[in-house]
C-alpha cells in the first residue's frame, strides 16, 4: 500500500505534469506527499557560474562584482524554487492531501534517494525526459540514478510531447492547473495497467502493488504479461524443426527420436506444473476482487516484449521488478527494470522486492 510518496520537481515544463500524477495518485491512495527539489547547476534556468578572475580581466570586468552577481542571481533562482515548491504545496493542500516540501543543493540523483531513505518514502516519483542514447551513456540521467539506487519503488512519469524549459510560463498559468480534480483524475488516472511477471518471486509484491493501485483507480484493469525469455534455464527451450537430412537420421533411430520428444514434453510439463499455475492464479484473485485482468504469455526478449506489448495494447502503465543489480553487472548486463524504464511509451513503475518499514 502506498503510504508515503516522494515527489521529485525542478523548474522543467514536464515537471507539473509530474506533480499532478502524484496529486491524483495521492488522492486515490490516501498518501502522504512530500515535494523534493534538489537546487543543481545542471537543472535548466540555474544562473550560469563566473568565469576564472585571468578570463574576467581581458574584457576588464570585476571577479568580485561578477562573482556578487552570480550568488544574488543564485539567491533569486532558490527563492523562486521555494515558492514553486510552496504554490505547489498549497495545491496539494487544496485537494485535502497532507504534504510536506523541501528543498536541497547538490547531485539530484544522490540527494533524491537519501531524503527518500530518510523519510521513509515507499514510492518516489520522478519524471523522464526524452535522451539520446549517447547521452544516456555517457551522461546518464538523474531518473536512471533514482531507479537503480533509489531504497524504494520507483514511478517514472513518462511525457513525450512537453517543451524542455517554459521559463516564462507560472505553475498558475498552465492548462492543467484550471482543470477540476474530478477533470484531472479522469484524466490522468490508470485505465490500462500492465503488469510484468516471470516465474520467480518477486511476482507477489508486484501484483500485490498492482491489485492496490486497481482497486484505487476504479477503471483500471489489470493485463499480467509473462514473458519466456530464451536464455532462462527453467524455460524449457523449443528445439527448432529439424532439416530434411536430420530428420532422416532420426527416423533412422526411433528410440532415440522418441527419447528427445519425451525429454522435451517432460520439461515443458514440469515447468507447466511448477510456474504457470501460480501465474494464473494471480489472474482469478483480481477478477475475485472484482477487477478485469486477463493472463497472457509471449515468448522473446522481456524488455522488448513488454514494452511492444504496451504500446499495442495502450498501456497507461507497466509495472516491472528490481533485482536489485548494480555496478557492473548493470552496466554489461543491463536488466529488464532497465530497458522498460528507458524504452517504454508510457509511466513505469519499477517495484522494489522490499518496502521501507
Amino acid at each position: 500500500m502506498l503510504k508515503k510518496i516522494m515527489v521529485a520537481l525542478d523548474h522543467s515544463a514536464f515537471s507539473q505534469q509530474t506533480f499532478m500524477q502524484s496529486l491524483v495518485l495521492a488522492k486515490a491512495t490516501h498518501a502522504k506527499l512530500m515535494l523534493f527539489h534538489v537546487i543543481s547547476s545542471t537543472e535548466e534556468g540555474y544562473p550560469p557560474y563566473p568565469l576564472m578572475s585571468g578570463v574576467l580581466e581581458d574584457f576588464d570586468l570585476s571577479y568580485t562584482g561578477v562573482v556578487n552577481s552570480y550568488l544574488n542571481d543564485l539567491d533569486v533562482f532558490k527563492a523562486s524554487s521555494l515558492e514553486l515548491l510552496r504554490s505547489r504545496a498549497n495545491q496539494a493542500k487544496e485537494k485535502g492531501l497532507a504534504v510536506v516540501y523541501q528543498q536541497s543543493m547538490g547531485d539530484p540523483g544522490k540527494e533524491i534517494c537519501e531524503i527518500a531513505r530518510q523519510w521513509k518514502a515507499d514510492t518516489i516519483i520522478i519524471g523522464r525526459r526524452s535522451r539520446n542514447l549517447l547521452s544516456k551513456i555517457l551522461l546518464g540521467s538523474v531518473s536512471n540514478y533514482v531507479t537503480h539506487n533509489a531504497p524504494c519503488s520507483v514511478l517514472i512519469v513518462h511525457h513525450q510531447d512537453v517543451p524542455e524549459f517554459i521559463p516564462e510560463q507560472s505553475i498558475n498559468t498552465i492548462e492543467a492547473n484550471k482543470l477540476s480534480f474530478e477533470e484531472l483524475r479522469e484524466k490522468l488516472s490508470y485505465r490500462s495497467i500492465l503488469v510484468a511477471m516471470d516465474g520467480g518471486d518477486i511476482n507477489q509484491p508486484i501484483f500485490n502493488r498492482a491489485i492496490n493501485l486497481a482497486k484505487k483507480m476504479s477503471t483500471a484493469r489489470l493485463m499480467l504479461l509473462h514473458v519466456l525469455p530464451p536464455d532462462v534455464a527453467k524455460v524449457p527451450v523449443s528445439s527448432p524443426p529439424p532439416t530434411a537430412i536430420a530428420q532422416q537420421r532420426l527416423d533412422n533411430y526411433p528410440s532415440l527420436r522418441d527419447d528427445i520428444l519425451y525429454s522435451q514434453q517432460r520439461q515443458w510439463n514440469a515447468y507447466d506444473s511448477d510456474c504457470l499455475p501460480q501465474l494464473r492464479s494471480y489472474t482469478s484473485i483480481a477478477r475475485e476482487a472484482g477487477i478485469p485482468a486477463e493472463f497472457i504469455q509471449q515468448p522473446g526478449s522481456p524488455g522488448e516484449v513488454i514494452c511492444e506489448f504496451a504500446k499495442n495494447r495502450s498501456s497507461d502503465l507497466i509495472l516491472v521488478g528490481s533485482r536489485g543489480r548494480s555496478g557492473l553487472s548493470e552496466i554489461l548486463l543491463g536488466s529488464v527494470g532497465k530497458y522498460v524504464a528507458n524504452h517504454a511509451s508510457c509511466s513505469v513503475m519499477v517495484v522494489r522486492p522490499q518496502q521501507p518499514a
